[in-house]
């Protein structure tokens, strides 16, 4: 009977001492890789200190806490990067077809002929389809920035229903493409559009703090010393300088303004914009490109070798 009676306690012994087993591996694993990620991240800044020194003034390091004083703007700037990459949404299919049927597309481009000639003229482009890496790719994942051009123009346009001359009306047109930071995937490209975002921001800073040493006449930030406040200044609030600004827009098919009240067929979609500090915004986009419709290099060769004639 005792034994019996023991057999079922013994089993749930077992158990309780299993399950706690069970729970203190977890607590330790989840430990251990909080531990990992921490020291990869403490890697990261560490680098990316490094990085923003050599973009700028490499004699900071003879500041015996610059590495101290710059990670907390330099973790910062990468929180913000990071945040603002991920708001941009996944990647346009770009093609002939794609022109019909997405309105993001039909506007950003004058028709589909630009489309091809466009992204077939991009040095990067055919740099990446030509590597002997890529061969078998069908398709490139890509970075496109362009310049939102409005104005006001005269056109016939509808109201009320009727079809009225010289009507007075806002033109939305998109221009001064560049394709930039071809990859094989969508994650590539992110990561890409990062470390791009990141020198961006980097080479501005050092840029405005050379406006502001010649601005004041005289070598003020000559000493790495006073160098250092400056630099940690502007890395406070990298969201003010850095900003991703987002506008619906509303055209129809053939680029002019439309109100939300209209009968038109219309092209509505969310238009992303990287702003930074003063420097006009360019509107950003990820796309996809497929191999098939791009041209030769010898192709474009022949073409601007007529044009020449």
């Amino acid at each position: 009977m005792d034994s019996d009676r023991r057999s079922p306690e013994t089993a749930s012994l077992r158990l309780f001492f299993q399950v706690q087993l069970e729970r203190i591996t977890t607590l330790v694993d989840h430990y251990a890789s909080r531990r990992r990620a921490s020291r990869q991240r403490d890697s990261l800044d560490a680098a990316a200190v490094e990085s923003v020194v050599k973009g700028t003034d490499s004699r900071l390091r003879s500041v015996s806490t610059y590495r101290k004083r710059l990670r907390a703007g330099v973790r910062a700037l990468l929180d913000n990067v990071d945040h603002l990459v991920e708001r941009i949404p996944p990647p346009i299919e770009v093609n002939q077809q794609s022109f019909l049927h997405d309105p993001r597309v039909n506007a950003f481009f004058i028709n589909k002929t630009s489309i091809r000639g466009l992204f077939s003229r991009s040095p990067e482009l055919q740099d990446f389809f030509s590597e002997p890496g890529n061969s078998g790719l069908e398709h490139a994942c890509a970075i496109m920035f362009m310049a939102r051009n409005e104005k006001e123009v005269f056109s016939s346009g509808l109201a009320d229903g009727l079809l009225i001359r010289d009507v007075k009306q806002t033109s939305v047109s998109f221009t001064d493409h560049v394709i930039s930071q071809p990859r094989a995937s969508e994650s590539e490209v992110r990561l890409a559009l990062r470390q791009f975002l990141f020198k961006r921001y980097v080479e501005y800073i050092d840029y405005q703090l050379a406006l502001l040493n010649a601005a004041l006449g005289r070598s003020v930030l000559n000493s790495p010393s006073i160098y250092l406040d400056a630099l940690e200044r502007a890395l406070e609030r990298p969201e003010e300088l850095l900003r991703l600004e987002s506008t619906v827009i509303r055209v129809n098919r053939v680029g002019m303004r439309v109100t939300e009240y209209s009968k038109e067929t219309v092209n509505e979609f969310t238009l992303y914009e990287l702003g930074l500090g003063e420097q006009p915004n360019q509107a950003i986009a990820l796309v996809v490109y497929p191999r098939s419709e791009m041209e030769s290099r010898d192709a474009l060769l022949r073409a601007a070798e007529l044009s020449l004639r």
